[in-house]
């Protein structure tokens, strides 16, 4: 009889123990899990702001371009008598839209 007792304390024993262990893993699968989520968002997010220098940097590019243009229009409209008003304001009038996107992006980088 007292063997009987002694075994069934023994199956009590490690039955408790294997649910402990199970519980374990189970937490363990469950930060894998949770650690693998961030690191694919991690992943996704330095993708999107390589993409987003990409862009930018091609903007400034852009920027530069429109800036050489527009001295080059200045000097033919020079060249040309033609009035400085007629083609300064719609050069005012990008340089402010311009301005006012960068303002934007800077908000937007900032915030990150």
């Amino acid at each position: 009889m007292k063997q009987g007792k002694t075994e069934k304390a023994v199956f009590a024993k490690l039955s408790t123990e294997k649910v402990e262990q199970e519980v374990t893993l189970s937490k363990v699968q469950d930060a894998e899990a949770l650690y693998n989520k961030l690191v694919k968002g991690a992943q996704a997010q330095a993708s999107i702001l390589s993409k987003v220098e990409n862009e930018l940097k091609a903007l400034a590019q852009d920027a530069k371009k429109l800036i050489t243009l527009e001295q080059e229009i200045e000097v033919a409209a020079k060249t040309l008598g033609i009035n400085e008003d007629t083609y300064l304001y719609e050069a005012n009038v990008w340089a402010s839209d311009l301005k006012k996107y960068a303002n934007e992006v800077g908000v937007i980088s900032n915030k990150l």
